[in-house]
């Protein structure tokens, strides 16, 4: 019996430690957007960088360091932001998460805001910020 019990937690041991972080893009007008990991341990070529087309949804564990500084995932993670606008493109914007939990993008080009969600399920709004380059 214990050694089932052992098993299982084994598992799901393994399992909790490649859970990836995600980002979604659920805006309602079609827009799209480029992200690219600001903050990293890792060559710039290998840091996660993804066009996020309508309803698209992109992964990457955080216990690499092409996706995560620090293999962790209560880790802040910093994004740059492009999005491409139905009448415009615009320029780069930061945000931030949690690197252990999902990060999704609401809205239109008028209305728009993002929502990170932490590993434990809680989720709050963060700022999409201009970035000054």
């Amino acid at each position: 019996m214990y050694s089932k019990l052992a098993f299982v937690c084994l598992i799901l041991a393994l399992f909790q430690g490649t859970q990836p972080y995600c980002i979604y893009n659920q805006f309602t007008d079609g827009s799209t957007f480029d992200i690219i990991q600001r903050n990293h341990r890792t060559l710039y070529t290998k840091v996660f960088k993804k066009h996020m087309s309508p309803e698209a949804k992109e992964c990457c564990p955080y216990t690499t360091f092409d996706c995560n500084p620090r293999p962790v995932n209560d880790d802040y993670v910093q994004f740059t932001l492009y999005f491409q606008w139905p009448r415009y493109n615009s320029r780069s914007h930061v945000v931030k998460c949690v690197s252990g939990g999902a990060l999704t993008f609401y809205g239109n080009e008028d209305n728009h805001w993002a929502e990170c969600t932490n590993a434990y399920g809680v989720s709050e709004r963060v700022v999409i910020e201009p970035f000054i380059e």
